[in-house]
């Protein structure tokens, strides 16, 4: 069974996961300090809003704090990048950076891998007992259904624990097409968790 921490994705009650978006690690703390009290399931730390992103020891001290204040809480460490809707632009190379220093910080439960990334780096979580959600996310459109089924799969065979994708419906059809490649893929893969939204 593929778990985040100590959270369980199984075929279960949905999960709830809550991102936490400061820009400082003073808005970081205060953010989880609102969590401690509500229900949660996993706390997405999006690392790309921490304006001193592209510093590794600002990011291992933001970290360490996040940590501090829900030492008990699964975490998602995730870099959106800004070609899938985050706030910030780094190179590819960095991005991989963030990723592996939040794995071997060994502060993050899990941690978000793009698909269209160069995905070598997945074993290297994997080793630390990380879990892997590999997202893709596309603003525009909904894509074929061939092509949502094609994505799904792909991360699969990559590796990840998790997939992930996300979408913009334009219309009915495109729910019912997001819906039916879901189901398909969930049909080769019945035991493990995929994400669409």
């Amino acid at each position: 069974m593929v778990t985040i921490g100590k959270i369980p994705l199984n075929n279960g009650i949905p999960k709830i996961c809550v991102p936490i978006v400061g820009r400082t690690v003073d808005e970081l703390v205060q953010e989880c300090r609102y969590l401690q009290d509500k229900i949660c399931d996993v706390v997405e730390l999006r690392i790309d809003f921490l304006t001193e992103v592209t510093d590794l020891k600002a990011v291992n001290e933001a970290l360490r704090a996040v940590r501090n204040e829900l030492p008990d809480s699964a975490i998602l460490f995730t870099f959106r990048t800004k070609e899938e809707g985050g706030e910030t632009q780094v190179s590819e190379d960095y991005y991989f950076d963030l990723i592996l220093s939040a794995v071997e910080s060994g502060l993050v439960d899990a941690v978000d891998v793009e698909y269209f990334r160069n995905a070598d780096k997945i074993a290297a979580a994997k080793a630390k007992g990380v879990t892997v959600v590999m997202s893709n996310h596309d603003f525009d459109k909904t894509p074929a259904k061939e092509e949502i089924e094609s994505r799904l799969i792909g991360m699969k065979k990559l590796g990840a624990h998790v997939a992930k994708l996300a979408c913009m419906p334009q219309s009915a059809k495109d729910v019912l097409t997001l819906l039916a490649a879901t189901e398909h893929v969930k049909s080769q893969y019945p035991d493990e968790p995929i994400i669409t939204m």
